[in-house]
C-alpha cells in the first residue's frame, strides 16, 4: 500500500501466506454501550407464499422465496439449490436435504446447522418441518460487474512508482528504514495509532436518522463477541482502520490456533463434500483456492546468483527458504514481484518468521519480521505530517498478512 499523504490514495494489497494463498477475514472491536436509550423499529414478519400454503415466521430467506415464487414448471422445480438449514438441537438433517453436512456452531446453543442441496420443488416442504428454524440460500454467487472506470496509463503508474522509489531512497539514506526495522527487535513496543478501542460517536452512527447504533445498544446489541467477515476480494490489514483487527483461531486444540482466520467458507464446504461424498469440486476448479500440491524444484523460481541478497542472520539452522510474493498490485508499481524470505528463528527447522522485501532493495534486514503473533507485513517510511522521510506509525506500503506457514504436511 502506498500513501502519498494521510488523505492520499492508498494501494491495496492482497492477503498472503508463505504458500502464497489469498484469503480474507476480519473482525471489529465491540463498541461500548452508550448511556442514552432509544428504540429501533423491528422488521415485520414475512410469510412465504406457495402452492402448498404459507410458511409461518420467516423460514425461507428472500432469495429462496423468489426461487420458489418463480418455479412454475417441472423442469425448474427439479433443479437443485444449495442451502444452509438451522434445525433444533439434537434433531437429524431435515428430509429432502441431499449431500448433507453438519456444521458445528460454537456460539449457538439452541440450533444446529446443516448444509447441502435440495430440489426447488421440495423447498417449502422441507421448511415446513417442525424442527426447521430457518433456511438460507448457500450457493456460490458470481461477483457483480465492475463499474466502468478508466485505468491509469502505464506512464501514470510508472511516474507514481518512480516518485515512491525516490521517497524510499531518501528514507533509506536518512536511516529511516533501519529505524523502522529496529522497532520490531522486541526491545520497544510498537504502537498502532489506528486502534483506539472506542465506540462510534458520530451523529450519523448513533442517531435514529442514521445507523441508529444507540437504538441497537439500548436493546442489548452491543457487538460483544461478534466477528465481522468482509465479503470482498481484497482486504488490507495494514490499513490503519484494520490493523490488528483480524480474527484468529481461538480453539487451542486446532493446528491453526492463534493464526488469522483467512479462508473462503464455500471452498471449504466443497473440500468437505469431496472428502465425504467423493466428489471432485476442488480438483475441477470450482473453489477459490491456490493449488500448492506441485513439487517446487531448486530451479523454480530461479535465483541464479546474479544478484546479492542481505539476510537478517537470524536463522537457527542457517537454512532459509526464499520465493516471490505474487502480488499484482505491487508488481503494477514496481514492475516486478518482491522477494519473500522464510526463517526458523527459534527452533531449527521450524519456520516461524516471514520477511517481504517491500522496498525491493534485496536487503531483508530493514524489513518487518512477520510472525503468528504479528502477521501483517508493511513498511512505514514517510512522515505524512512533515511530508518528509520518517516514521509516523502509519503503513505507507503493504505486503499483506501471513496467515499460515506451510511445511507441506496436510492438516486434519
Amino acid at each position: 500500500m502506498l500513501n502519498r499523504s494521510r488523505g492520499a490514495r492508498r494501494l491495496g494489497s492482497g492477503l498472503v501466506c508463505v504458500a502464497l494463498i489469498a484469503g480474507m477475514s476480519g473482525s471489529a472491536p465491540a463498541a461500548a454501550k452508550p448511556t442514552t436509550s432509544a428504540s429501533i423499529p423491528r422488521a415485520d414478519s414475512m410469510k412465504v407464499s406457495s402452492g402448498s400454503g404459507d410458511i409461518a415466521g420467516t423460514k425461507l430467506d428472500s432469495r429462496l422465496s423468489n426461487v420458489v415464487g418463480t418455479a412454475r414448471d417441472k423442469t425448474t422445480k427439479a433443479k437443485y439449490v444449495d442451502v444452509a438449514v438451522l434445525v433444533s438441537n439434537g434433531m437429524k438433517a431435515p428430509k429432502g436435504l441431499e449431500r448433507s453436512v453438519k456444521i458445528k456452531l460454537r456460539a449457538e446453543n439452541t440450533d444446529e446447522l446443516w448444509v447441502g442441496r435440495v430440489k426447488v420443488g421440495n423447498l417449502v416442504k422441507m421448511a415446513s418441518q417442525k424442527q426447521v428454524t430457518r433456511v438460507f440460500e448457500n450457493g456460490r454467487r458470481e461477483a457483480p460487474p465492475i463499474p466502468e472506470k478508466s485505468k491509469p496509463t502505464k506512464v501514470t503508474r510508472r511516474t507514481a512508482a518512480l516518485k515512491a522509489k525516490q521517497r524510499i531512497d531518501s528514507a533509506r539514506s536518512a536511516g529511516v528504514l533501519d529505524d523502522f526495522a529496529a522497532q520490531f527487535d522486541g526491545s520497544t513496543p510498537v504502537s498502532i495509532p489506528g486502534i483506539d478501542g472506542g465506540a462510534a460517536t458520530g451523529w450519523w452512527d448513533v442517531s435514529a436518522s442514521g445507523h441508529n447504533s444507540a437504538g441497537a445498544w439500548a436493546q442489548g446489541y452491543t457487538g460483544t463477541g461478534v466477528r465481522v467477515a468482509v465479503a470482498d476480494d481484497s482486504v488490507d490489514f495494514a490499513h490503519p482502520d484494520l490493523m490488528g483487527t483480524q480474527a484468529t483461531v481461538t480453539d487451542p486444540a486446532s493446528p491453526y490456533y492463534g493464526w488469522p482466520e483467512a479462508l473462503d467458507p464455500y471452498s471449504v464446504l466443497l473440500y468437505a463434500y469431496d472428502g465425504i461424498y467423493g466428489t471432485s469440486f476442488v480438483a475441477d476448479g470450482d473453489s477459490w483456492f491456490t493449488d500448492c500440491s506441485a513439487t517446487v524444484t531448486a530451479g523454480s523460481p530461479v535465483f541464479d546468483g546474479a544478484s546479492d541478497w542481505v539476510f537478517p542472520g537470524s536463522s537457527v539452522s542457517g537454512v532459509y527458504h526464499m520465493g516471490y510474493l505474487w502480488d499484482e498490485n505491487l508488481d503494477a508499481w514496481w514492475w516486478g514481484y518482491p522477494a519473500v524470505l522464510v526463517s526458523d528463528e527459534h527452533t531449527s527447522g521450524v519456520y516461524d518468521t516471514v520477511y517481504v522485501d517491500l522496498d525491493m532493495d534485496h536487503d531483508f534486514t530493514n524489513d518487518k519480521p512477520c510472525t503468528k503473533s504479528d502477521p501483517v507485513s508493511y513498511l512505514d517510511y514517510w512522515d505524512s505530517e512533515a511530508d518528509a522521510p520518517g516514521t509516523d506509525g502509519y503503513a505507507d506500503m503493504s505486503g499483506g498478512m501471513v496467515y499460515w506457514i506451510s511445511d507441506g504436511v496436510s492438516q486434519p
